[in-house]
């Protein structure tokens, strides 16, 4: 649910622990998985600033978070921050920076369009688009 500029994640709650706002499912194993994983990849199907967050309000867990993807870019973890890595085609720096609730950094590539057999690759084996999906 949340993810701060450490990789710091929350899937546990929203506001103060004893008192919160929302009561969330919990990491489902992150808390274990996240630390022992050699490097954690992450997924999120949403990009706004109710999720990167500059501090998560519950530690869930913290580990070796490297990548998040996001439908607007991928964020890397560099110096022990997340920091925009890669854009996607149509997205500005500017998108990506008003929906982070952090700094992004400046140092980052484009990635190039979809050639059509990538794209066509892409729709046979998630024809559903299961990608876009919240779980």
């Amino acid at each position: 649910v949340q993810i701060d500029q450490t990789a710091h994640l929350n899937n546990s709650c929203i506001g103060p622990y004893e008192r919160p706002k929302v009561k969330l499912p919990g990491g489902a194993g992150s808390a274990v998985l996240v630390p022992n994983a050699h490097r954690a990849l992450v997924w999120r199907t949403k990009h706004d600033k109710r999720t990167f967050v500059e501090h998560v309000d519950f530690i869930t867990s913290v580990g070796n978070v490297d990548k998040v993807f996001t439908p607007l870019c991928v964020l890397e973890k560099r110096n022990g921050v997340l920091e925009l890595s890669l854009l996607y085609p149509g997205v500005t720096y500017e998108e990506v920076a008003e929906n982070t609730g952090f700094p992004i950094g400046n140092n980052y590539r484009v990635m190039e369009d979809l050639t059509e057999a990538e794209q066509a690759a892409l729709e046979e084996i998630d024809p559903k688009r299961v990608r876009d999906s919240e779980f």
